[in-house]
C-alpha cells in the first residue's frame, strides 16, 4: 500500500484500538507517543505490533510529532489520524483515488461525523481571513471539490508537498497547525480536495481524558495559537487587536462560569486568557 498511516497520542488507551482496527492490515503505521502515562504502547504493541512506535519523553505537541513522523514516511501518501478517529468502509482507498486523479492537489478529506451522523464542525469551518487571493478550483467531479481547508484529524497528504513547505510550523504546540499548513499548502499553489462519501467517524476531543490539567492544557494553547495565528498572516497590529478583544472576553466568561459553579468551563477560559497573555510576553507554546 502507497500510504503510511501516522497515529499521535497522549494517553490515548481508551480510543486506540478503534483507530487502528479501521486501517488495513497491509498500510504501514508509525505511532508518535507524546510520553503517555496510561496503557497506550500496550493497546498499540498488541494490536499492531508492526507498527514503528516512536515513544517520547515529554510531550512535543501535535504538529511537531507529525513532523518527526513525516521524516520516516517511505510511500507517496501519509494518512493523518486522530486516536479517537476511525475510517469508515473504503474510506482510505477513497482518498488516494482522489490525489491519484488530481496531481495538483496535496491532500484529501473525508466527511468527518461524531458518530450519531452529526457533522464535526472542525470539518466545516469557513478559513477566516479570506482565500489569500488563491481561488477555490472546483474538480468537476461529482464527489470531490476543492476547499479552504481540511482538518488535521484525518486528512491524507501528499508527503512531497508537505515536505516541501517545510511541514507543520514547530511553533504551533496545539490548534490551529491544520490551518496554517493547509494556507501555506495553498499558497504553495496546491488544491485540498474534499471527498464526499469517504466517511471518518471522529469523537472529537477524546484523544486524551479530561483531566484538569490537560483543559487547562488545551485552553492555554488555544489562546496562545489564536493569537499567534493572528500576528503570523495579519501583522503585528492584527496580532494586537485580536488580543485586546480577546482579553476581556475569555476573562468574562470565566468569571460567568466560576460563579455559576461551571469550574471546568471556567478553568478552560482562564486558560484561554493565560494563553492569550503568555503570546503577548514573547513566550513560546
Amino acid at each position: 500500500m502507497n500510504v503510511t498511516a501516522i497515529i499521535v497520542t497522549h494517553n490515548s488507551a481508551r480510543v486506540i484500538g478503534d483507530c487502528l482496527r479501521s486501517l488495513p492490515m497491509d498500510a504501514p503505521i508509525t505511532v508518535v507517543d507524546n510520553a503517555s502515562t496510561d496503557d497506550t504502547l500496550d493497546c498499540i504493541h498488541a494490536l499492531r505490533p508492526d507498527a514503528a512506535v516512536h515513544a517520547l519523553h515529554y510531550n512535543i505537541g501535535f504538529g511537531r510529532a507529525n513532523n518527526l513522523a513525516l521524516e520516516h514516511v517511505k510511500t507517496e501518501y501519509a494518512l493523518l489520524l486522530n486516536p479517537d478517529a476511525r475510517l469508515e468502509g473504503e474510506a482510505l482507498a477513497q482518498l488516494c483515488a482522489a490525489l491519484d486523479a488530481h496531481p495538483e492537489a496535496a491532500a484529501s478529506g473525508p466527511d468527518l461525523s461524531t458518530g450519531s451522523h452529526t457533522p464535526d464542525e472542525r470539518r466545516c469551518r469557513e478559513d477566516p481571513g479570506t482565500h489569500d487571493g488563491i481561488p477555490d478550483n472546483p474538480s468537476g467531479f461529482r464527489d470531490m471539490w476543492s476547499v479552504p481547508f481540511l482538518s488535521g484529524a484525518a486528512v491524507l497528504l501528499r508527503v512531497e508537498a508537505v515536505r516541501g513547505i517545510g511541514g507543520f510550523d514547530p511553533r504551533i504546540f496545539l490548534y490551529f497547525e491544520d490551518d496554517d499548513l493547509c494556507r501555506r499548502l495553498r499558497r504553495a499553489g496546491h488544491t485540498l480536495l474534499s471527498v464526499s462519501g469517504a466517511r471518518v467517524v471522529h469523537l472529537n476531543r477524546s484523544s486524551s481524558p479530561d483531566t484538569p490539567r490537560i483543559i487547562f492544557r488545551r485552553g492555554f494553547h488555544y489562546g496562545w495559537s489564536r493569537i499567534y495565528m493572528s500576528r503570523k498572516y495579519g501583522g503585528a497590529w492584527r496580532g494586537a487587536c485580536t488580543a485586546l478583544a480577546a482579553m476581556p472576553y475569555f476573562l468574562l466568561r470565566a468569571l460567568a462560569f466560576g460563579v455559576t459553579l461551571q469550574f471546568r468551563r471556567a478553568l478552560l477560559d482562564a486558560a484561554k486568557l493565560g494563553g492569550v497573555l503568555s503570546n503577548l510576553g514573547g513566550l513560546r507554546a
